[in-house]
């Protein structure tokens, strides 16, 4: 079952340099909801082709797989809970 949900990468940086990444579910082609996920990097470290963060972000900011399989499990139970509201 195809979703109108993905993972984005806000494009205003906040004062640290990191750009906070939300989950976007688009219920209609005008109406969205941005929902909070708690994970930021840098713009430039965020794939938006693959929607994920590359590989090759420095320490500092954490390891860009346990960050992606936090996302990946947000995004899951995002899924989980728009396909229950819909039945």
């Amino acid at each position: 079952m195809f979703l109108p949900i993905k993972p984005i990468c806000d494009r205003r940086p906040r004062r640290d340099g990191t750009c906070v990444i939300s989950i976007q579910y688009c219920y209609s082609s005008d109406k969205r909801t941005l929902l909070f996920t708690g994970l930021s990097v840098p713009a430039r470290y965020w794939n938006k082709k693959l929607m994920r963060i590359s590989s090759d972000l420095p320490a500092e900011f954490g390891k860009a797989d346990q960050i992606n399989r936090q996302l990946q499990q947000m995004l899951r139970i995002v899924e989980d809970i728009v396909s229950f509201s819909l039945q």
